[in-house]
């Protein structure tokens, strides 16, 4: 139990919660952690080749995401569940388009924020190094060579 309590610091790293309102409503949203994107991944596998992948990987990630709606938990139950799943399926069986892109697009906000935050501290850095080329050759095409 010693290890656990040496790391705990680092569950906490990269979470971030927000709370989006629309009218009559108000959402805490927050970022995902690996496990509940790889969820999010096996959820909607069986979909990677249809029309409706794209909004049922945001109704996922929104599900995933989410803590509350009006200061209640979306679901209640015990932690045995699959919560993501169960809350996946009640959004895409009740909720319209609308409310799920409000959700999706906060917590694709918060995961922004977070690679910020993370760069500013100095523990990531978002810059790209390109390797200078000195020359290059032009290949022949059908013995042609261009030039």
């Amino acid at each position: 139990m010693l290890f656990r309590s040496a790391f705990e610091g680092l569950a906490y790293v990269g979470h971030l919660e927000s709370t989006v309102s629309i009218p009559y409503h108000s959402f805490v949203v927050r970022t995902l952690t690996v496990g509940e994107k790889i969820k999010v991944a096996e959820m909607i596998k069986h979909l990677e080749d249809s029309l409706g992948y794209a909004r049922a990987y945001r109704a996922a990630v929104a599900a995933a995401g989410l803590v509350s709606v009006d200061g209640q938990p979306l679901l209640v139950g015990s932690r045995n569940i699959d919560a993501i799943s169960q809350k996946f399926k009640y959004m895409i069986d009740n909720w319209h388009d609308f409310v799920i892109d409000i959700i999706y697009e906060k917590i694709n906000e918060l995961e922004g924020q977070v690679l910020g935050v993370l760069e500013e501290l100095g523990i990531f850095s978002q810059q790209q190094t390109v390797a200078q080329v000195g020359s290059a050759q032009i290949a022949s095409f059908n013995g042609l060579d261009n030039q």
